[in-house]
């Protein structure tokens, strides 16, 4: 939480009291919030909810409404400073998460992918063991319903991830049948409540993604590098004892240049799709010679490009998008912005790091300890580091 300006002493991190209170469980306990640094103003702090009885044990006890509607408890954090200050909180049972196949929160899956859910429910955990339990996932389109069964990551997480395998449009066993444009429900059978929790997720016909070379969801690119596309559409696999091929658009958005980009699938009957493109920074635009070309607006505000995809089949169509970076190149530079790449640098002497072409510089202490430059590489999200410099005794 934020502090008033100028409050207790700058150079050291504080601390302050606020009061907790459970609307229908009827405890108030006090919370220490510690500031995250001196002369920050803000305040964090935390404390552990419970089912059991209120009472001063440094827990706050929590419960819902009870019959008929069994409403989830309210809980109120109130601050006192010159004046007072409050914010309120629901709490829920549990908490229902779809995962994609990178582990991310995602709102959608293309037919055929794999649904992955995560339940964050601390009433059904047992410290002493990895617990599991079933959850019901139903496509309300197609009908078809199937249970998940649900492990608990570890000991005493509270966390618990099941998965199962969609097949677009058909039956088939020990798959969840969901069709493109329709839903998929995961539900849940909470501790406390006889209200069953639901969470939902969209079916779409296919999935595209920017990726990086090593396969993970990238957002940006450098300049000159290469880009990367993967795609799922299980209408595009079709033959189930041999690798396919599609067809991808990708352009460029300030220089108007559009290539057609081969994805192979994986696999045979992976229904996944990946391929890449050479990226040129500079040229002129000339489509279909197998390189995207693209540019900076030089403004100003200088304007990076922005790399457009798109695929389309009878299920849907599905676009990406990812930015464009230009490389930029750190060198550790002295107090007159000269390299000393190579130099030993004293530890308690100020260094400096400027970029390329640039001799501006800004400055830092050395500390007590190796030296490491960093560069990027031409992998988004990815960094290389030259040899480290070499450290002389004060």
């Amino acid at each position: 939480m934020p502090m008033e300006p100028g409050a207790w002493s700058a150079g050291v991190a504080e601390s302050v009291t606020v009061e907790l209170r459970s609307l229908q469980a009827g405890d108030v306990e006090p919370v220490t919030l510690t500031e995250t640094g001196p002369n920050t103003a803000v305040f964090e702090g935390s404390i552990e909810l419970s089912n059991g009885p209120a009472g001063s044990d440094g827990q706050l006890a929590t419960r819902n409404s009870g019959p008929p509607e069994y409403r989830a408890e309210t809980v109120r954090a109130i601050y006192s400073y010159f004046s007072s200050v409050t914010a309120t909180a629901t709490v829920s049972g549990a908490r229902i998460v779809f995962l994609d196949a990178f582990g991310r929160e995602t709102p959608s899956y293309a037919a055929g992918e794999t649904l992955r859910v995560r339940v964050i429910d601390h009433n059904v955990n047992n410290p002493q063991e990895r617990d599991t339990f079933e959850i019901e996932l139903i496509a309300p389109e197609t009908g078809d319903a199937e249970l998940v069964v649900m492990n608990e990551t570890g000991f005493d997480t509270g966390v618990f991830e099941g998965s199962k395998a969609t097949a677009l449009g058909t039956v088939t066993p020990n798959a969840l049948s969901v069709i493109p444009g329709g839903t998929v429900e995961a539900w849940h059978n909470q501790y406390n409540s006889p209200n069953r929790l639901m969470k939902s997720a969209a079916i779409r016909g296919n999935a595209l993604l920017f990726v990086d070379a090593a396969g993970q969801p990238a957002t940006v690119y450098l300049e000159s590098s290469r880009a990367y596309l993967r795609l799922f559409s299980a209408r595009a696999n079709n033959n189930p004892t041999a690798p396919d091929s599609v067809q991808v658009l990708v352009g460029s958005e300030l220089t108007g240049d559009t290539e057609m980009v081969t994805l192979l699938e994986t696999g045979a009957n992976t229904s996944v799709f990946t391929g890449s493109i050479a990226l040129r920074f500079g040229y002129s635009p000339q489509p279909d010679n197998g390189y995207l070309e693209n540019g900076k607006n030089q403004g100003p505000p200088l304007e990076a490009d922005t790399l457009h995809a798109s695929y389309s089949d009878p299920d849907g169509t599905s676009p990406a998008q990812a930015s464009q970076n230009g490389s930029v190149r750190l060198q550790a530079v002295d107090s007159i912005a000269n390299r000393v790449c190579g130099r030993r640098a004293r530890i308690g002497r100020s260094a400096a790091i400027r970029s390329s072409p640039s001799r501006a510089a800004s400055s830092a202490t050395i500390q007590p300890s190796t030296v490491r430059p960093r560069m990027e590489s031409s992998l988004p999200g990815s960094a290389k580091t030259r040899e480290p410099f070499l450290s002389s005794r004060p």
